[in-house]
């Protein structure tokens, strides 16, 4: 279990990654739906949500939450910024990757043995990536919930798009969605 794997949306198609742990997907659906983490030698965890990003289309971060202190390891708002940015650079290049869907979505869920990392990227390349524990059975669903909540956002004439959030009713809408299941 040394090597993970990289599925893009072919099911056949799969490229080992040296040195990860876990499973990368390009597409999500192996890593979410139905796959048992049993037998896998993970702890078993809760379905937790540990932490939100919104990434802008430049790969600025626009909004951090974490929601589960205390088991995430304390990082300086720059520390965020530059993982914000590496993980939009991955994506970039990552969307590049696939030889049978050459303009494919880039990454949309990294597994790991302590965290699932799910990434929901919208038409205006706006990426909205959720932090969950490997057992959480539906972190595409929060996504969506999370986009609906978003959009409510864009509806403010007061929030200028591509800019950090600072909405007191959109953090509240966020925590109730990310620590209710």
């Amino acid at each position: 279990m040394g090597a993970a794997e990289m599925t893009k949306h072919s099911p056949g198609v799969s490229y080992p990654l040296p040195g990860c742990r876990g499973v990368w997907t390009s597409n999500g659906h192996e890593a979410e739906e139905g796959r048992s983490q049993e037998g896998r030698g993970r702890p078993k965890m809760s379905n937790t949500t540990f932490s939100l990003w919104i990434i802008n289309k430049a790969g600025g971060l626009i909004y951090q939450k974490t929601y589960a202190e205390g088991l995430l390891p304390q990082l300086s708002s720059n520390d965020y910024l530059v993982l914000a940015g590496t993980f939009h650079g991955i994506h970039a290049i990552t969307s590049k990757l696939s030889p049978v869907h050459p303009s494919g979505g880039g990454v949309e869920t990294v597994e790991a043995e302590t965290f699932k990392m799910s990434c929901f990227q919208t038409l205006t390349g706006t990426k909205f990536v959720l932090f969950t524990s490997p057992s959480h059975p539906s972190p595409s669903r929060l996504l969506s919930r999370i986009y609906g909540v978003y959009a409510d956002l864009l509806k403010d004439p007061f929030y200028t798009v591509e800019n950090p959030i600072r909405n007191e009713t959109f953090d509240k809408r966020c925590h109730s969605i990310c620590t209710n299941i």
